[in-house]
């Protein structure tokens, strides 16, 4: 009965779903979008109605590309201003980056460029051929022109031309992937800044303060940390690696350096003082201002 009553529901599933890709394809062939999330735009009626507010980011978005302009300092500015996303969050890299390869801002569509595999997975698929997609031209009114899109395309691929380099391993380091922050559940990466390496939250990292209260640590003192909790007299990667899983990052100096085994240990670190954060390089460098400032008067 159980199977049955299973393979009554599957062909239930399967009907609903070849019904709604129907209805979807007739839309796509009368030149209907599935729908209007994206900022600029909210769907009317079967057409995108323009936004005029929305679309004075979008064309910012553009601009500021155009002049120069990389993707982070241009999800920075938005933040700062506190313009939000069409969801109304915050503004990552790959938010900023679908604005700008989001070829429906020119006026024109380019339907079914995905598809679903089948109503079992429902994983999202890129359509590369296996279905007809269907170019809709003047379909509403554009927010950009299709030069200046077209110019942002260029541009996208003279960088990644530039910066990108296939065949160059990503530097990999002993902590990547290991320290989770407890303030706002995002990894920790690691960052050189001009004093020493540090690991600091992703988010606080991008966003600031206001996103994640987190602190960075010092590589140098995550190692001391570690190398103490595995009974080390020092840090050897491959020994962390086989029996720890993850290092939680709390918020009041706290490692909770979670093992392999189900057990925890926690650790406490300590801020280093100023006089230990200034490097033989820096105190030569304030030395010489203060010989200036005397000679000057």
């Amino acid at each position: 009965m159980l199977t049955i009553l299973a393979s009554y529901a599957q062909e239930e599933s399967l009907s609903v779903s070849e019904n709604q890709k129907w209805r979807v394809r007739k839309n796509f062939e009368d030149g209907m979008p599935w729908n209007g999330t994206m900022l600029g735009y909210r769907y009317d009626r079967g057409t995108l109605m323009v936004v005029p507010e929305e679309a004075k980011i979008v064309k910012r978005i553009f601009e500021d590309y155009l002049s120069g302009m990389g993707v982070t300092v241009i999800m920075k500015k938005l933040n700062a201003a506190g313009i939000k996303t069409r969801m109304g969050n915050l503004w990552c890299k790959s938010s900023v980056m679908h604005v700008l390869r989001n070829y429906a801002y020119t006026g024109n569509l380019l339907l079914q460029k995905t598809y679903r595999e089948n109503h079992l997975t429902k994983r999202t698929l890129v359509n590369e051929g296996q279905l007809p997609q269907y170019h809709v031209m003047d379909s509403h009114e554009a927010i950009i022109s299709l030069e200046n899109f077209n110019a942002v395309q260029a541009e996208i691929r003279w960088r990644a031309e530039k910066y990108t380099h296939p065949g160059r391993k990503l530097n990999t380091y002993p902590f990547t992937g290991m320290l989770v922050c407890a303030v706002c559940g995002k990894h920790y990466r690691r960052k050189v800044t001009a004093v020493r390496p540090v690991w600091i939250c992703s988010i606080l990292n991008m966003f600031g303060k206001d996103a994640c209260a987190s602190k960075q640590i010092p590589e140098e003192t995550l190692c001391k940390m570690a190398a103490e909790v595995l009974d080390m007299d020092n840090f050897d990667t491959d020994t962390f690696h086989d029996k720890i899983t993850a290092v939680r990052v709390e918020n009041d100096n706290t490692l909770v350096f979670c093992f392999k085994n189900g057990t925890k240990t926690v650790k406490r670190w300590k801020d280093r003082s100023r006089a230990e954060s200034w490097t033989e390089d820096m105190k030569a460098a304030a030395r010489q201002k203060v010989l200036e400032r005397r000679n000057a008067k």
